[in-house]
């Protein structure tokens, strides 16, 4: 079975469905940190020195459990990484016919 096929038959469960959108912001704000350290080039060392601060701290930040970073510490990784902090809400879009508007 492939990965894809798999990952939908999970989803498929209401209980694992609601748990992996929880967490889906935190995972996607460490992808997006360890992509733009990547392009940069830069070991966590490196963008921690940049922004004065310790390697274990970034690979906190990189972690999809950490949960707790700050604004102002992610403007600071943003602009050591020559990127740009986007931070928004999104309405939720109904899935179904009946809550669609």
């Amino acid at each position: 079975m492939k990965w894809e096929e798999y990952r939908e038959k999970l989803l498929g469960d209401p209980d694992v469905k609601a748990e992996y959108d929880h967490l889906a912001s935190e995972y996607e704000l460490a992808r997006s940190i360890i992509a733009q350290r990547l392009r940069q080039k830069m070991t966590q060392s490196e963008l921690a020195k940049k922004i004065g601060t310790q390697q274990p701290s970034i690979a906190r930040l990189e972690s999809p459990h950490y949960g707790k970073a700050s604004i102002a510490m992610l403007e600071k990784v943003a602009q050591a990484l020559n990127a740009r902090l986007v931070i928004k809400l999104e309405p939720i879009v109904a899935t179904t016919k009946e809550h669609l508007i």
